[in-house]
């Protein structure tokens, strides 16, 4: 039966568990084979037998990565953090006194392998002296679900790292949506000037603001185009099926490409909702969040991002740093002021 008093975050990772089968199957087979030689054949050289230690190290091997856990289990109760790690069951545990835990916090950090580097979001309990990791994920939706999850269970506030400066909601207002925010603090945020060389078209429909953004242009389609033609060339110029598997990948390529390059994204704001259609030549894709629900906008990394506990939009990755930002100050403007559902 679940207790109501205690959390737990497992952090071990599906894909390593699967990664560790081979391992643990292959030192299964390196060490029993040379005994079931010897019982099957009496006389079979004892040299066999040498092959075990090595077995045993890929058995070791697999054993942690698939049924390795590592977890952090709060205990209200106790008031305490264990994080601790093992196989099937805690080998090292480590407590921290829950009272030290001041906040939630969500910072971007990259992680850099062979062949790539990539960002991840990393959810920790920090506090005086201490410093203890939730969770890590490459999408921040989730990296902040959970984070809020902690949050409301433990009390305490959440500190975002990964926008553009920090952002901090306090315990007591973690569901407080932006129109919710300006009611309370008394301040209605001003819209910044337009910047002069703007690219968003903008105009007034049914007291609604109604912003066109640019497409992004066909840099990223061309490049695909030019990409599929040098491959598939010296594809063709192999062997033939090679050819031909060059080509399907390309082609899905070539065509998420060209699908990017000529969506547009148009956003229509009141006081009653954020609404994001994109647009391309075949059909209209909108989702949209009730400005009562809208908790968090802000800009990460090169796009727009609005926030409620029920989904996420993103957009203006199009657009440069001037029109991002104050399409965002007149966004943010719209969707505090007060009226609307």
């Amino acid at each position: 039966m679940d207790d109501p008093e205690v959390l737990e975050f497992g952090r071990t990772e599906g894909c390593l568990r699967l990664f560790g089968l081979p391992f643990l199957f292959a030192g299964l087979a390196t060490m029993f084979g040379p005994l079931l030689a010897l019982i099957a054949t009496p006389g079979a050289a004892l040299g066999a037998l040498v092959a075990i230690p090595f077995g045993f190290i890929f058995f070791a091997l697999g054993a942690w990565m698939t049924l390795g856990r590592s977890c952090v289990r709060v205990d209200r109760r106790a008031g305490i953090i264990a994080d601790w790690w093992g196989i099937v069951v805690p080998w090292s545990t480590k407590e921290y006194p829950l009272a030290h835990a001041k906040e939630v916090a969500i910072r971007a950090e990259t992680r850099r392998s062979k062949n790539s580097t990539y960002t991840v979001y990393v959810v920790y309990f920090e506090g005086q002296d201490l410093k203890v990791k939730l969770h890590e994920d490459r999408e921040f939706e989730s990296a902040r679900t959970l984070s809020e999850r902690a949050a409301k269970f433990a009390g305490l506030g959440i500190r975002d790292h990964s926008g553009q400066g920090p952002s901090f909601r306090d315990a007591e207002h973690l569901d407080e949506s932006l129109r919710e925010r300006a009611r309370r603090t008394g301040k209605l945020p001003e819209p910044p000037p337009m910047p002069q060389a703007t690219r968003i078209a903008h105009r007034v429909e049914n007291d609604e603001a109604v912003f066109e953004l640019p497409q992004g242009g066909m840099g990223c389609a061309a490049a695909a185009l030019g990409a599929s033609t040098v491959v598939a060339a010296v594809a063709i110029f192999t062997v033939f099926p090679l050819a031909i598997f060059f080509a399907i990948v390309l082609f899905v390529i070539f065509c998420g490409a060209l699908k990017a390059a000529v969506t547009r994204e148009r956003v229509v704001a009141s006081a009653a909702r954020l609404r994001l259609e994109r647009i391309t030549p075949l059909w209209i894709g909108a989702t949209e969040i009730p400005t009562g629900e809208l908790e968090e906008l802000l800009i990460r990394g090169d796009a727009i991002v609005a926030r409620s506990d029920r989904r996420t939009l993103t957009f203006g990755s199009s657009l440069d740093g001037n029109d991002r930002a104050w399409l965002l100050g007149v966004l943010t403007t719209i969707l505090s002021s007060p009226g609307g559902g």
